[in-house]
């Protein structure tokens, strides 16, 4: 039963280690060919509530806003990422450009994950607020 476990576990590591692997190496090939922007389309709600549910999950979610203007502009420091986001929030999309982003030893790269979680919270806050 014991070596079940560590073989289940090792397989486990295997493909978390993996799946974080190539959405690092997509972030940062989308970065050096240029790549820096996110569009999430399909928001239904007017310019001000949008961007006021983007301000909010910003906050929500850690970040440091740095203008609160349209584009809004954040950023956030976690394990050696340095997200910085610039979102125009209007016609029911949100555009984010995430130049300047960098991870590790300064290399530039696009924060997937962050922007993605970030527009699930969006979409939250839209709906809690309807």
């Amino acid at each position: 039963m014991k070596i079940f476990l560590n073989i289940s576990l090792a397989i486990l590591c295997s493909l978390l280690f993996a799946c974080s692997t190539t959405t690092t190496k997509n972030s940062i090939d989308m970065a050096a060919s240029g790549k820096t922007k996110l569009v999430y389309s399909g928001l239904t709600s007017d310019n001000a509530a949008l961007h006021k549910a983007v301000l909010s999950a910003l906050q929500l979610r850690g970040w440091t806003i740095t203008d609160s203007g349209n584009p809004i502009k954040a950023k956030i420091s976690n394990r050696g990422q340095n997200a910085v986001v610039s979102i125009e929030a209007s016609g029911g999309k949100l555009e984010v450009d995430t130049k300047g982003s960098t991870i590790d030893d300064g290399t530039a790269y696009v924060p997937i994950r962050y922007v993605d979680y970030l527009h699930k919270t969006v979409v939250k806050q839209l709906s809690s607020a309807n």
